[in-house]
């Protein structure tokens, strides 16, 4: 069963910028990481167990899966009372620490 994809205001943030800067900065594919986001959240609303599940934070069954051909990572919850998967954060798994989740 595919659940709907619920992006949090702060997730949907973090696209919108990590979109500008792929789109100004990748002339020969600016329109790829827009649509691997798309073959992402479609992939974890088919399988929310995709990815892998991250330890050591204060939120319950977070996960995390890779966006193709790019750097970044997707942060979700399967909230199974409402049916649907929730992206918490997009983030560069270049860097040396995943999102501030005790600020989302």
């Amino acid at each position: 069963m595919k659940l709907k994809v619920f992006i949090t205001p702060r997730a949907r943030e973090q696209i919108r910028g990590l979109n500008a800067y792929w789109r100004a900065n990748r002339e020969k594919a600016p329109k790829l990481l827009r649509n691997e986001l798309r073959n992402t959240f479609a992939l974890v609303s088919e399988r929310p167990g995709a990815g892998w599940h991250v330890k050591d934070t204060r939120i319950d069954n977070l996960r995390t899966y890779p966006v193709k051909k790019t750097p970044y990572l997707v942060y979700y919850v399967h909230n199974i009372d409402k049916k649907r998967i929730e992206v918490l954060a997009v983030w560069s798994g270049m860097r040396e620490y995943g999102p501030p989740f005790d600020r989302l």
